[in-house]
């Protein structure tokens, strides 16, 4: 039967095409993308904060600086750690047209500024430095 929105029976589908050609899109295996998805959630509600519901990474975060000024060390570096990082990624270095970044442009012109110093080793760092070596 023909007619509004029924084609013949005989070309209603093509041969050899898919009723769906995208198809499901396939999930994100890397952990990154996991970890993203999963701290992007919303927070369980009694996490809420003034009836506002959080985001489980606010909820970490807001947790992260609770423990750090009850003055808990490891919450304090992880912190600004992560303060420093995230600044790091959200202003990129600056670099000039010539290839050049500013910061040896502005110490190569001013002859009073002393060069960058090495940074010193982490604790944990020299305590694989400090071996039982006797030569």
């Amino acid at each position: 039967m023909t007619g509004y929105r029924q084609p013949p029976v005989d070309t209603r589908f093509r041969k050899g095409h898919s009723g769906n050609p995208g198809g499901r899109p396939r999930r994100d295996k890397d952990l990154f993308a996991l970890i993203e998805r999963a701290l992007d959630r919303p927070a369980p509600p009694e996490t809420a904060e003034g009836g506002r519901r959080l985001s489980r990474r606010e909820a970490v975060v807001a947790r992260l600086v609770e423990q750090a000024a009850a003055g808990e060390l490891r919450a304090t570096k992880l912190l600004l750690d992560l303060a420093q990082r995230a600044r790091r990624a959200a202003v990129p270095d600056p670099i000039d047209q010539g290839g050049e970044d500013r910061a040896s442009i502005c110490c190569a012109n001013s002859p009073a500024s002393p060069p960058p110093q090495p940074r010193s080793p982490m604790r944990n760092e020299l305590r694989f430095s400090l071996g039982r070596s006797r030569a």
